[in-house]
C-alpha cells in the first residue's frame, strides 16, 4: 500500500551521504524520485553452460573475440553495436536467457548466420518489422529484429 507524502520532499545528497536516518516515508519519496547514482555502463548477461563452445558461437555471431575475461567463468564483448553483453558459466540456468539483436536486413543476416552454419526460425512479419529466431548452443534464445522501413504510426 503507497502511503501519502506527509514530509517534505528528502534532504540533499549531502544530507544523505551524512548516513541520515529517514522516515518511512521520506525513503519511499526518495526512491520515487530516483536513485541519482553515476553509471559507467550496463551489460546484458547470458548463462551457458559450457564457455568454450559459448566463445565460439559468440565470437562468430559478433564477428570478434570477446574483450575481457574479467574472472574465472566470465567473458564479455563491450560495444557490440552499442551494447556489452557477458557470457557466464551457470549450468543450472543455461538455456534460459533471451537476447535481442536489431539489424538493418533480415535477408542480409540470415545469410550471414547460414554462412557459419546457424539457421533462424520462427520469421514473423508485422506491422513494426521483421523477427526471426535462433539459438545458443545451450538454447538461449536469440531473436533478430528489422525495423520497419516507414516510421511508426502514433
Amino acid at each position: 500500500m503507497r502511503h501519502k507524502r506527509t514530509s517534505p520532499l528528502p534532504p540533499s545528497r549531502a544530507i544523505w551521504e551524512r548516513n541520515r536516518v529517514f522516515s518511512h516515508l521520506q525513503v519511499e519519496s526518495f526512491w520515487q524520485r530516483g536513485v541519482r547514482m553515476q553509471i559507467q555502463g550496463i551489460y546484458a548477461a547470458l548463462a551457458m553452460a559450457s564457455m568454450d563452445r559459448a566463445e565460439t558461437f559468440y565470437t562468430q555471431l559478433f564477428d570478434r573475440g570477446p574483450d575481457d575475461r574479467p574472472m574465472d567463468g566470465l567473458i564479455q564483448w563491450r560495444d557490440v553495436a552499442g551494447a556489452n553483453i557477458q557470457i557466464f558459466h551457470d549450468k543450472e540456468n543455461a538455456g534460459f536467457g533471451r537476447l535481442t539483436i536489431v539489424v538493418p536486413k533480415m535477408d542480409q543476416a540470415r545469410k550471414s548466420l547460414e554462412d557459419f552454419g546457424m539457421k533462424l526460425t520462427g520469421e514473423s512479419e508485422g506491422d513494426y518489422g521483421k523477427i526471426a529466431q535462433l539459438a545458443d548452443p545451450d538454447g538461449n534464445r536469440i531473436t533478430l529484429a528489422e525495423p520497419p522501413s516507414r516510421p511508426f504510426d502514433t
